[in-house]
């Protein structure tokens, strides 16, 4: 069984993805972006507007923690204490 989809769907649907991101991101980094502290790791966090992580209120950075190691990291700088 092949995993391959048809050329015509896959372009298709990268079309439809593409168009979608199209109309959410504008060229303003500040438009994009959101930076805030996040309160897990106590760092300046700059995460996508509109995004999940944003809705979650975590970053990149605490989220990939969290999924690696099924809990979420302590303060960075109590690391080096």
């Amino acid at each position: 069984m092949s995993l391959d989809r048809s050329s015509a769907s896959s372009r298709s649907l990268e079309e439809l993805i593409r168009d979608q991101i199209r109309g959410t991101l504008t060229t303003d980094l500040d438009a994009d972006l959101v930076e805030y502290g996040c309160d897990r790791c106590q760092e300046r966090c700059i995460n996508p507007r509109r995004s999940v992580l944003e809705e979650a209120g975590v970053c990149l950075e605490c989220h990939v923690h969290y999924a690696a190691h099924g809990h979420v990291r302590g303060r960075i700088s109590s690391r080096w204490d």
